[in-house]
């Protein structure tokens, strides 16, 4: 018999086997009685029956997706059965039930029946006869026009599930499409707008597909000038009787079309008036009425900007306003002006209106208002935070922002951030994190720079951004580091769901502070770790680069940051121009002011994919992989640019940045060293979660980490670190657990319980879980995280 197989039965033998069989059956014993207790059922009248779910079945004499067809009978299937708990029970009617009758509406008795029970549904809530029609015309829509849909009740033990039976044939298929054949100029541009159109001849026919064709149509014409008109003087009529299953199309305007909607327009006048925000309450309103004068006008370039005060340049605004005087009514200039002076986030409301003069002269005044957010603001919060690295304690943040501190939508902002942390899951209580960090940043709402950035979407504007900032960590016991950074680059979107990030200066200059005489002993026995945290400064361009669908309405979600960070080559190259090296005699390292520069390059990527089992079961997955390859004048990653792996948002069956590198673990008489970061130059970690709904807002995971760290180099004080391609598979560490989450949207507490499968660190016996059996084990290695948000 295979030696794993042998090392998982053993578990289940002898006295922890006897044990495990009656822990397990007295909680499925207890589960029993929990799922009849609140099962529901006891709030029943007599005759009465607890809707229990509904069952979609599908007959057809040709093959039809039955998953798209039952997802889309289901979408109109009402109401919608009581929640359960892990599909079990239901507990919303029992506590309904006894909550009884709150004599006000509100307190706890009002809380506990309304918002944490609910009324039991039952299956005379269920219009049956309505639902069978809603289902037949949602199938109809998608081209099944003489689909049939029965039904059968099923009632057993006060309870009852609903099977609808659907019988359809093939759908229908679109033969010809003809649009309006009159002679008048609406007509005419319709007819043009054809080549464009969104029907085929042969797709299946789908109401969605022709209502989005008249919005397309109804877009084209508004592009036009045909101000007035929209997509409901379009009707499409459907001849169904040629035969073979198939249909013609007929576009036609209806005859009621008023005259305004048939004539185009132009643009007569373009009016921006700015009034100045003031707080009421929790609103905003603008100040009292503009008194206009002469003097309170001001005309550039055809636009009159009308405002007491001068809140903003009018030759900055002018770039975010697309509609021009004279030119024909354009609905696509309308929606960029509106999106784009939304965008700037200086106004607390933004209008553009259009006033017709008549329909002789067809023009269009156009009214822009604008009520403006408040200049300053400052804000405060204190609160919790959760570190991928299982630190854990709170925050103290603060933030003054000017949003319009030049009067071109210029945003400074003043950062302070100061907090403690407490590492969990550790036996040394007193590691511990003191942090303090302040940044000053400007950003511009557009591009200053010295070459052209062409891939960028008109709907948005980028942002031009300048910071500089300082931060200081101390590690308790360890360290302390200063960082002082600046900052120059610019940010920008492509379309929804793809933007960039790029970082054209961004300096850091990293100093060691104090470091206690432990720390000092790691530094001497490790001399990679010691170069890695020495003064020097960081000379580095960054991009970024991300795709999130997350907007969209679909089952999957697909999300992807890659990045490239590099540091000290345009340094390096300047200095071998002038000099070929302004190092020591000693060696040929490179300096500036004094100090070392890290020269690098770093490649990351962080690949998510989630896919929506149904409404209550999501797969989570993600996929992390990166590289950081330190040369000329660097032989290691500064400390800060390394990897780790473990901890809470990471492997959670191991210790934060415990793992690794490759099979490394410290001696156990290295106490200091057993407990500081294990880092490296390459990472791989993949990430599974199975995620459902338990009850309301608790939510649970099953989950699966796997993953290590390498260093490029033999490490001669971290012997099996090295990346080896034949041998880094093998080096793998895997851990699995259970997750309970408290989601309240806004709010996320996470506490999972990690259990290692896989020790790459155990080198002649890797697959620790055969060792599950010993409760010594069980107590040291089964880790609590405990975490705000998910982990990812």
């Amino acid at each position: 018999m295979n030696k794993k197989i042998e090392d998982i039965l053993i578990l289940f033998s002898g006295r922890f086997g006897r044990r495990f069989f009656i822990l397990n059956s007295a909680v499925c014993a207890a589960i029993l009685l929990i799922c009849w207790s609140c099962s529901g059922l006891k709030s029943l009248e007599e005759g009465e029956q607890l809707l229990t779910g509904y069952q979609i079945k599908v007959k057809s004499d040709t093959s039809v997706r039955t998953s798209y067809i039952t997802e889309k009978a289901l979408e109109v299937v009402e109401p919608i059965p009581n929640e359960t708990i892990l599909g079990i029970f239901r507990p919303g009617p029992s506590i309904y039930h006894m909550a009884g009758t709150p004599k006000k509406d509100k307190g706890f008795k009002f809380w506990l029946k309304n918002k944490i029970g609910s009324p039991p549904v039952k299956l005379s809530d269920v219009a049956i006869s309505n639902t069978k029609l809603l289902i037949q015309n949602r199938l109809q829509n998608l081209g099944y026009f003489d689909v049939v849909v029965d039904h059968e009740t099923d009632i057993k033990n006060k309870k009852a599930q609903i099977t609808y039976q659907i019988n359809l044939n093939k759908p229908y298929r679109i033969r010809e499409i003809y649009f309006p054949e009159d002679e008048g100029e609406l007509e005419q541009n319709i007819r043009e707008s054809k080549q464009n159109t969104l029907l085929d001849s042969g797709r299946t026919y789908n109401l969605d597909n022709l209502k989005a064709e008249r919005q397309r149509i109804e877009s084209y014409l508004k592009n036009r000038g045909y101000f007035y008109y929209n997509s409901d003087y379009l009707v499409f009529k459907a001849d169904s009787s040629i035969g073979n299953r198939n249909v013609d199309l007929y576009l036609r305007l209806k005859t009621s079309t008023p005259k305004e909607a048939r004539i185009g327009y132009k643009i007569k006048s373009v009016d921006v008036s700015i009034k100045r925000g003031k707080a009421l309450g929790n609103n905003f309103a603008a100040e009292d009425s503009l008194a206009v004068s002469s003097t309170d006008t001001v005309d550039y370039e055809d636009v009159n900007f009308i405002s007491k005060e001068e809140l903003f340049k009018p030759k900055v605004l002018s770039r975010y306003i697309y509609i021009d005087k004279g030119e024909t009514f354009n609905y696509a200039d309308y929606l960029e002006t509106l999106n784009k002076l939304i965008d700037l986030e200086v106004f607390r409301f933004v209008n553009v209106r259009f006033d017709p003069q008549d329909t002789m002269s067809q023009t269009l005044d156009t009214d822009i208002s604008l009520i403006s957010l408040p200049k300053k603001n400052l804000r405060v919060a204190f609160g919790p935070v959760s570190r991928s690295n299982n630190f854990v304690g709170s925050e103290l943040t603060a933030s003054f922002r000017n949003r319009n501190v030049f009067r071109g939508a210029e945003e400074f902002t003043l950062n302070l951030n100061s907090g403690f942390e407490t590492q969990l899951n550790t036996e040394q209580a007193a590691v511990n994190s003191i942090t303090f960090g302040l940044e000053l940043a400007l950003n511009i709402p557009r591009f200053m720079t010295p070459f052209p950035i062409n891939k960028y979407s008109d709907r948005y504007i980028p942002r031009t951004s300048f910071s500089v900032g300082y931060d200081y960590q101390k590690r308790t016991n360890y360290f302390e580091l200063n960082s002082f950074n600046l900052g120059y680059g610019y940010r920008w979107k492509e379309t929804s769901t793809r933007r960039h990030e790029f970082n054209l200066v961004a300096i850091e200059y990293n100093r060691l502070g104090y470091t206690s005489e432990e720390f000092n002993q790691i530094l001497e026995e490790n001399e990679l770790l010691k170069t890695s945290f020495e003064d020097q400064f960081i000379l580095g361009t960054n991009y970024n680069f991300y795709y999130d669908n997350a907007g969209e309405e679909s089952k999957t979600r697909f999300y992807w940051n890659p990045s490239i960070d590099i540091s000290g080559n345009l340094m390096s190259a300047v200095q071998g121009l002038i000099d070929g090296s302004s190092g020591s005699e000693e060696d040929d390292q490179k300096y500036i002011l004094g100090l070392p520069y890290a020269q690098y390059f770093k490649l990351n990527s962080d690949l998510r994919f989630f896919y929506k089992l149904n409404r209550r079961l999501t797969v989570a997955t993600r996929l992390l992989t990166g590289m950081g390859k330190p040369y000329g004048n660097s032989e290691v990653l500064p400390y800060k640019k390394q990897f780790f792996i473990g901890g809470t948002n990471s492997i959670r069956a191991f210790q934060a940045r415990s793992l690794g590198p490759g099979t490394y673990t410290p001696e156990d008489d290295n106490s200091n060293y057993l407990y500081f970061d294990q880092t490296g130059d390459i990472k791989l970690e993949a990430n599974a979660e199975l995620r459902f709904d338990i009850y309301g807002y608790l939510k649970g995971a099953v989950f699966v980490d796997a993953g290590n760290i390498w260093t490029f180099n033999t490490d001669a004080d971290r012997p099996g670190s090295q990346f080896e391609v034949n041998e880094f598979y093998k080096q793998l560490a895997i851990g699995t657990g259970l997750g309970i989450r408290v989601d309240a949207s806004f709010f996320v507490l996470r506490a999972d319980w990690g259990l290692p499968l896989r020790n790459p660190a155990e080198t002649d016996s890797p697959w620790v879980i055969k060792n599950f059996g010993s409760s010594e084990w069980r107590k040291d290695k089964i880790i609590l995280n405990i975490a705000i948000g998910y982990p990812f």
